[in-house]
């Protein structure tokens, strides 16, 4: 009885792989054809151009320190704010 349990265990989980593969690989077609209809930019200037501004109603920074230091970077962060012309909380 272990045997068909087993068995019947692992035909499932292979029913469910097929099927996750088959439906990434279609994800991944679909992805690949997309991207391919994007033009190129002609450099990360323009990329920076297309993307200028706040798109979120409500933005939020956050900004953490990954060096050892006693001082505080909120100062940095809220002038860098201001002078982006963000609100600065």
């Amino acid at each position: 009885m272990t045997g068909r349990a087993d068995t019947i265990i692992s035909f499932a989980t292979f029913a469910a792989s097929l099927y996750a593969a088959i439906k990434l690989w279609k994800l991944t077609r679909a992805l690949r054809s997309i991207v391919g209809q994007i033009p190129p930019l002609a450099d990360f200037q323009e990329l920076i151009a297309q993307r200028k501004g706040i798109t979120s109603p409500k933005p939020v920074a956050i900004a953490a320190s990954l060096i050892p230091q006693q001082a505080s970077i909120a100062n940095d962060v809220r002038e860098f704010l201001l002078s982006e012309n963000m609100k600065a909380q």
